[in-house]
């Protein structure tokens, strides 16, 4: 359900997936550029070969819409906010940022992080 824009926050939607709380933030349309600029950017230092990586900062380049994810559950043990998530990106033509990889929608992943997460 929307939830207004409390202490400035951009617009948000809160619901609950698989039992787990979660938060859609749509990014202010004013801070678009600025936020895609830096993500094409960070492309860079993520491990691909250079034709996926021109491939991700293409993707990058045709967003209309940022959607953040903020929730405490974790993908790995919560199959149902997990497949959510990833059908959400898909059935809307878009890509996930997640774990600092860029991902598609089908599950694939087109660049990943050069280092491992802890």
């Amino acid at each position: 359900m929307p939830a207004g824009g409390a202490n400035g926050d951009a617009p948000h939607y809160e619901l609950i997936v698989g039992g787990a709380a979660a938060r859609l933030k749509v990014l202010p349309r004013e801070e678009l550029a600025r936020h895609l600029r830096g993500f094409a950017a960070s492309v860079d230092f993520l491990e691909g070969a250079p034709q996926r990586k021109a491939d991700a900062k293409k993707l990058i380049s045709h967003t209309k819409i940022r959607l953040g994810l903020r929730t405490e559950a974790e993908f790995e043990t919560n199959a149902t906010l997990g497949r959510w998530f990833f059908d959400t990106a898909r059935h809307n033509d878009g890509f996930l940022f997640v774990r600092n990889s860029v991902g598609l929608g089908n599950g694939a992943a087109l660049v990943v992080s050069m280092r491992e997460e802890s």
